[in-house]
């Protein structure tokens, strides 16, 4: 599978066809739910290595991560993320204080290999650069639907909207004018 290169960011159609075609493998379940993670929460690789099930509060959709310079975020996930996450933890058997993806390593540098080691097959064969590619995907696919910036800086941790704001860039103008269109329409004055 091809993909254009000049775009910077995975729309949802080809995402699914990129988790439909994984191999059934013994860590099938582990690999999609952790590209499910990067694509649908925007975790950083170091962020989702480090993921516990006491991170994750069920009933609030959140998972309660930890970022660059030691600064607490709440992100918020879809329900249907947040059952996956349940499902594999009740699965797997993993404790609360224990990494979901990765537990009989103890060196936090061999876990971020084995764990990113598994995402970076799929990306070779997408053609993708890296796993942080995910996180600008899910970026751009979040600023396109909810139009909020504020919520992107939050769910990504920037601690400066200037950085958040680059993504601003990938609303067309004609998705612009749609959006208005729509929000006309809606309004019953037409």
């Amino acid at each position: 599978m091809t993909r254009d290169v000049s775009r910077n960011y995975i729309q949802l159609p080809e995402f699914k066809k990129m988790t439909n075609n994984l191999k059934k493998t013994l860590k099938y379940e582990r690999n999609k739910l952790m590209i499910h993670i990067l694509y649908f929460a925007g975790l950083r690789s170091q962020e989702l290595v480090e993921l516990t099930p006491r991170m994750h509060i069920y009933d609030e959709k959140v998972l309660t991560i930890t970022g660059k310079g030691d600064k607490d975020r709440d992100v918020i996930i879809p329900i249907g993320l947040n059952d996956y996450i349940q499902d594999y933890q009740k699965k797997e058997l993993v404790k609360l204080d224990q990494p979901f993806f990765n537990r009989t390593v103890d060196s936090q540098s061999s876990l971020i290999s084995i764990t990113t080691k598994a995402i970076r097959k799929l990306l070779k064969v997408h053609n993708l650069p890296n796993p942080h590619f995910f996180r600008h995907s899910f970026a751009v696919n979040t600023i396109k639907r909810t139009r909020n910036i504020k919520f992107l800086q939050d769910q990504l941790g920037h601690s400066n909207i200037q950085t958040t704001m680059v993504y601003l860039k990938f609303i067309s103008y004609e998705e612009e004018t749609k959006a208005m269109d729509e929000f006309y329409e809606s309004s019953e004055m037409s």
